[in-house]
């Protein structure tokens, strides 16, 4: 009698390894496509938070092109301007605070145009040349948005045309 059961677990235990080898592998294919997702899912964050970056670099990179016609004309108060520039760089702190380090290039010139602002609101002599030299950080770092946006477009198509 425990001959017949021993054998009857025998087989069932032959049956069962493979059965379980390939649940392993269901699971390990489940857990990598997952991964593949989770990685997806954080791209899209990451893609929107540069797209949130590049509309508040261009309404300031506008709001600094709108400046530099108005400094030193007549009916407009430094005061005034030098709190646009203050409002501008708490703007533009906020982007780089956000920015992902990946994106140093896009963070360099954020910064290098919140200094430009920081030295044209220290300096006792108000010119345009400060805040030009800061629109132009400002739109090299939006042309380089644009570029991460065209790279993400382009995965996004490889990976849809991946998953047909």
């Amino acid at each position: 009698m425990w001959q017949v059961i021993s054998n009857i677990a025998s087989i069932c235990s032959i049956i069962a390894l493979p059965i379980a080898i390939w649940q392993i592998f269901a699971l390990k294919s489940k857990v990598e496509s997952t991964e593949k997702g989770i990685r997806r899912v954080l791209e899209i964050k990451e893609h929107e938070k540069i797209e949130h970056i590049f509309k508040v670099i261009g309404t300031q990179y506008q709001e600094i092109s709108a400046m530099i016609s108005q400094v030193n004309k007549k009916g407009n108060s430094n005061p005034s301007i030098t709190k646009r520039c203050q409002a501008i760089n708490k703007e533009l702190n906020k982007c780089v605070v956000e920015i992902s380090p990946q994106y140093n290039d896009i963070l360099e010139s954020i910064k290098s145009a919140v200094k430009h602002i920081e030295l044209f609101i220290e300096s006792e002599m108000q010119s345009n040349s400060e805040l030009k030299e800061a629109r132009d950080y400002l739109n090299n770092a939006i042309q380089k948005i644009k570029q991460e946006d065209m790279r993400f477009e382009d995965k996004t198509v490889s990976v849809i045309s991946h998953s047909e």
